[in-house]
């Protein structure tokens, strides 16, 4: 459907690109809310874009169920905090991704 083109686009041209560095806030805040749309659907576009195991792994850490459930229900104060948190682990998670894509 739509919302898996969406998504697998976003994936190519932020994860799978080397120049996501200078968008990196807003594509973070982006991939919030698609993973939280349907986080197994997303899950599935991941897999199918790579069969690098370490890539599948790096999502789930990145994406677990209860980290997206947290940060989307915040408000407030800790929204703020929790949205500070996943900004962070995305930026760690890019840098680790790029580098394994990179030696590929």
């Amino acid at each position: 459907g739509v919302m898996d083109k969406w998504m697998r686009r976003f994936l190519l041209e932020v994860v799978f690109s080397s120049t996501v560095w200078d968008r990196m806030e807003s594509a973070g805040m982006l991939l919030l809310p698609l993973a939280a749309y349907d986080l197994p659907r997303f899950g599935g576009i991941v897999q199918q874009l790579s069969t690098e195991q370490r890539l599948t792994d790096a999502f789930q850490r990145l994406l677990h169920p209860d980290l997206i459930q947290k940060v989307m229900s915040s408000r407030g104060y800790a929204g703020r905090q929790n949205r500070i948190k996943f900004k962070k682990m995305f930026e760690e998670f890019c840098h680790e991704v790029h580098s394994f894509l990179v030696m590929k």
